[in-house]
């Protein structure tokens, strides 16, 4: 089974906070900071070489909207010889804010997402074109689950026979 670390949580756990609790800070400070933000991940990418070291997989649920971190916890993988791929879930405007709204009502969730994080999100993510086409599964939230379950288990496979022959899953040819 693998370890699932997700920024939301940690970053509360961080401060102090349960998971549940709303933060409620503006985009940029609080939590948000870019120094918080630069933690945290750099939390996670630390949890994740322990458990990667370990021969725990590992899952790590985070925006990765700066390249900066999401070049970390790839290379991290492969210096480790372990297969990585980054899930790019490219949803509609339309599909994120509905989701939102539907987030807003949820108890126990840990994340602070709402509207207002979205819009300043928007001026600050950086699509994950710098990472190679071999290490990344671009999926629609409107695709059935059934697929891209199958789609993440093939491309798995594939990073592990190519360990497997001593190849460098990083210095491969685009799917």
């Amino acid at each position: 089974e693998a370890l699932v670390l997700r920024s939301d949580v940690r970053r509360k756990q961080l401060a102090g906070l349960p998971p549940s609790t709303r933060a409620r800070a503006e985009f940029g400070t609080g939590l948000y900071t870019p120094e918080a933000i630069d933690h945290t991940y750099q939390v996670l990418l630390d949890e994740a070489i322990t458990a990667l070291e370990r021969g725990r997989s590992v899952v790590v649920d985070a925006t990765f909207s700066d390249p900066r971190h999401r070049r970390l916890f790839l290379d991290a993988a492969v210096r480790l010889n372990h297969p990585a791929s980054l899930l790019y879930i490219d949803a509609s405007d339309e599909t994120i804010r509905a989701r939102l709204a539907l987030r807003a009502h949820e108890t126990g969730e840990a994340s602070d997402a709402n509207e207002s994080v979205y819009e300043h999100a928007l001026e600050s993510f950086s699509t994950p074109d710098d990472v190679h086409p071999a290490l990344r599964i671009d999926v629609r939230p409107d695709e059935a689950p059934d697929t891209i379950v199958a789609r993440i288990l093939d491309h798995f496979a594939r990073d592990v026979s190519r360990i497997e022959e001593g190849r460098d899953p990083a210095a491969i040819e685009p799917r």
